[in-house]
């Protein structure tokens, strides 16, 4: 019995080893063969395409707004760089765990990142919990503005529009022009006088049958009425019309043509159309006062001297017009009054909530990547493609929130970017759900594990691996300095609206999807390494494009070379990755690349742009665009330096020495192909597994 085991067991291996030797024998088809092979509707990728448009849509509105979340909350310029810091390097244990994990759980990697992803958006909601603060000292200069308040106060002598002043001088218009207003909701406000009068009763005689003759009465009428229960009945309704308050009337007065005034009784759903000239302006300490005159009805042809109300109480409206909006001096805007909290609390629940929240989107990155590597392979498609459904959805995705949020269309009146964090976990949702459609190959993870044995963990080139760990490492720097304050830049200094900074997105991404498409193709052109060069290229041409172009417009078009600054190295950083590391470490080299980028260099680089701006706070950040224009470039020498001159020549030497070792040893069942990686000419690895 023990030896037909063990003889079934060689027999496994046997068969296994033999399948995965075929596996690595099969030949690399060329790029134009596998680009006519692949589809664009790749039925059993759309599951992981729909995930990864909801996914990274949402974690683009995480980055575009969660610096606008902590100042609208009250937090201060110091403890939001002091969150913005500490929460990239407390995310680092995300990847540091989920990736090895996910190695060992083989084929449940999806299990991993649906966990991820629910966490996610769970961790995130606890920001919107977070308590608001209103000290004057936590605003360098508010986000939030807001109409001023507009009612109309109407008295039984005068009437008057009151707006709310927040400026140093009231509007005044001087002209004659009529201005469109509707009127609506108008209630009562009695004060101390108490209760409005009440509906006046006409008649409250009971009503009684003037018709007592059996002849009206019908014979075979078996139901009756009774006089007493309609006596009662009507007394109740009697009773119920003196205790309702009669709807709050707006009488005009003063017209030529008509001796009487014309009065309207407002019910709650009624709207009253006016227009009205405000020539007068009575300032007061906290309000802008305007007496009412020369009124016209809108369904009347006639002009009003004034406008009164019936009652001992005051009535008060609110106003709907585009009055305010073309006020002398530019349109009118109020900064909004947050309640007060205690600004340590709002700090330590704040850091608390977002430290934990960051982990697991940046855990979920690496999950997401080896799925798109992992499935890709199988289904004859492209680490690009797969990931330019992600990009796509963060270039549609965004600009409709941030629309949303430009308009308030938004439960969080005082705190609009929290509808962001409110997508993004919606989104995260709906990820997760979309996943488990998701089938992941079996044969993908290592097969020695299933047997038993411990496979070894083996790296192509120890050396690469390092360069290409520091290349990211610093391309992490510059992202985070950037990225981590650039929605403040874009509020402070080019002064754009919400749905305009949604659209920097956009025009970041403009180009994603048919560069994407084809990234394999470019890469095995270009080779890994001119990509990253490429990359601190195009750094530097953003910094210099924000360092001295003040302009909103011009500035914002530097935002097209983030396909190149992010998306196209990070395709790339995933392809190099997947060639440098064997099969069953996948997700665990994934986690590093992440680790190394979005984590310790956020932190690194949001450390020193924290540091910066805080020195060179009153110059503004032109010169701090400046200096990493400088550093950019340095950077960029310094990776071609080391990899031309160090790395690469050690390759080719190793190369060399194993390659009439490697041509006599390959012997394989399909004709003449030897199962080797294809160099380019400039020894670029360009193969895939």
């Amino acid at each position: 019995m023990v030896a037909d085991t063990q003889a079934c067991l060689s027999k496994g291996l046997s068969a296994s080893i033999e399948e995965m030797s075929t596996t690595r024998n099969t030949p690399r088809p060329e790029p134009g063969i596998r680009n006519k092979a692949s589809k664009l509707v790749n039925w059993p990728l759309v599951p992981l395409r729909i995930s990864l448009f909801l996914f990274f849509g949402g974690l683009a509105c995480l980055v575009l707004f969660l610096p606008l979340h902590m100042r609208e909350v009250g937090l201060s310029e110091s403890h939001s760089r002091v969150i913005s810091t500490v929460a990239p390097l407390l995310s680092i244990l995300g990847p540091l765990i989920v990736g090895p994990a996910s190695d060992r759980l083989g084929k449940h990697k999806q299990v991993l990142l649906t966990s991820c992803l629910l966490l996610g958006a769970a961790c995130y909601c606890l920001l919107l919990a977070v308590p608001l603060t209103s000290e004057n000292n936590h605003f360098q200069e508010s986000t939030l503005n807001k109409a001023p308040q507009v009612q109309l106060r109407c008295e039984s002598h005068l009437s008057k529009i009151v707006q709310e002043r927040c400026s140093t001088h009231c509007p005044h218009w001087s002209d004659d022009r009529a201005w469109e207003v509707h009127i609506k909701n108008c209630k009562y406000d009695c004060g101390e006088k108490g209760e409005p009068s009440k509906t006046p009763v006409t008649s409250t005689t009971t009503p009684h049958s003037d018709y007592d003759d059996d002849d009206y009465k019908q014979p075979n009428f078996e139901g009756s009425i009774s006089l007493t229960e309609t006596d009662e009945s009507n007394n109740n309704f009697d009773a119920i019309i003196k205790e309702t308050p009669m709807p709050p009337t707006l009488c005009f007065n003063g017209s030529i043509s008509k001796g009487s005034p014309v009065c309207n009784m407002m019910d709650p759903s009624f709207n009253l159309t006016v227009n009205i000239s405000l020539p007068d302006v009575v300032t007061k300490d906290d309000t802008c006062e305007y007496p009412l005159s020369n009124i016209k009805l809108g369904y009347e042809n006639d002009t009003f001297a004034s406008l009164y109300c019936r009652g001992d109480c005051v009535v008060k409206c609110s106003l709907r017009s585009s009055l305010w909006e073309w006020a002398p001096g530019g349109q009118q805007v109020c900064p909004a009054h947050l309640p007060s909290t205690d600004p340590q609390v709002t700090f330590w629940s704040y850091l608390l909530a977002r430290s934990v929240a960051d982990i697991f989107p940046v855990a979920a990155l690496p999950l997401a990547d080896t799925m798109v590597v992992v499935l890709s392979s199988v289904h004859n498609s492209d680490v690009g493609r797969e990931l330019s459904f992600g990009a796509l959805g963060a270039a549609v995705i965004t600009p409709l929130v941030s629309v949303l949020v430009h308009y308030e269309i938004t439960p969080w009146q005082n705190t609009p970017s929290a509808l962001p964090i409110l997508v993004f976990a919606m989104l995260s949702l709906l990820a997760a759900l979309v996943l488990s459609w998701v089938k992941l190959p079996s044969v993908w993870y290592s097969r020695r594990m299933e047997l038993g044995e411990r496979p070894s963990v083996k790296v192509t080139n120890p050396g690469e691996a390092v360069v290409l760990l520091f290349v990211l490492l610093l391309l992490g720097i510059f992202w985070g300095a950037l990225e981590t304050y650039f929605p403040w830049f874009l509020k402070d200094m080019y002064k754009l609206e919400f749905w305009q900074m949604g659209l920097t997105v956009t025009f970041g991404l403009f180009l994603t999807m048919p560069l994407l498409w084809n990234a394999e193709t470019l890469i095995d052109y270009c080779g890994f390494t001119n990509i990253f060069i490429a990359t601190f290229a195009f750094y530097i041409i953003r910094f210099i494009g924000y360092g001295f172009l003040e302009a909103a417009w011009p500035a914002l078009v530097c935002e097209i070379f983030e396909v190149f600054t992010l998306c196209l190295m990070w395709v790339t950083a995933v392809i190099y990755t997947r060639n440098l590391t064997a099969k069953h470490i996948t997700a665990t080299s994934q986690a590093f690349i992440v680790l190394a980028h979005f984590c310790l260099g956020r932190f690194l680089g949001t450390l020193v742009a924290s540091t910066v701006l805080n020195v060179t706070s009153a110059t503004g950040p032109w010169d701090f665009f400046k200096g990493c224009s400088v550093a950019a470039a340095v950077a960029g020498w310094l990776y071609f330096c080391i990899y031309y001159c160090c790395v690469r020549p050690g390759c080719g030497r190793k190369k060399n020495s194993q390659g009439s070792q490697l041509s006599a040893e390959a012997t394989t069942t399909n004709g003449s192909y030897t199962p080797l990686r294809i160099y380019k000419g400039n020894d670029q690895a360009a193969g895939r597994f």
